[in-house]
């Protein structure tokens, strides 16, 4: 990308043990605050999780309430919480990456807010957590504090 465009890429937070070199345009630059992650979600073009194997991502949902489009990897987390086309994209392969590069954004941003607002806000949050208790309270039958 950075070879067509000059777009750069910039990697937040840790990268798995080995000695790691950068093509022009990547940059690595460790950890940050959450308050600053956020402020860089605020000015991007957009968020690129390339996990195969993560969970539901946390920096995903914060990114779409933010404004921020998300890209990210195929894989069974993040389909559960980006639908391609609506609440972000999602690619399989670099070629697929490219192409996700050139859609229209301003629908996704609107609509991934609306969807963290509706299922993911704090209230929703605290409100599954408590289900989830209860649920556990009753299969081990010990009573909750």
């Amino acid at each position: 990308l950075f070879n067509k465009d000059k777009t750069t890429l910039i990697v937040v937070g840790s990268i798995l043990e080995g000695e790691y070199s950068f093509n022009e345009g990547i940059i690595h630059i460790g950890y940050f605050s959450i308050d600053m992650v956020h402020s860089m979600m605020q000015q991007v073009s957009g968020l690129v999780n390339t996990s195969i194997s993560e969970g539901m991502s946390s920096s995903i949902l914060e990114a779409m309430k933010l404004g921020c489009v998300v890209y990210a990897r195929d894989n069974a987390g993040n389909r559960e919480i980006v639908r391609s086309n609506y609440t972000g994209f999602i690619f399989s392969t670099p070629e697929e990456f490219e192409t996700c590069l050139t859609y229209d954004t301003e629908f996704v941003k609107e609509t991934a807010l609306d969807y963290v607002n509706s299922y993911h806000s704090q209230e929703k949050e605290k409100e599954s957590y408590y289900r989830l208790v209860n649920l556990i309270q009753k299969f081990v039958n010990i009573p909750i504090r």
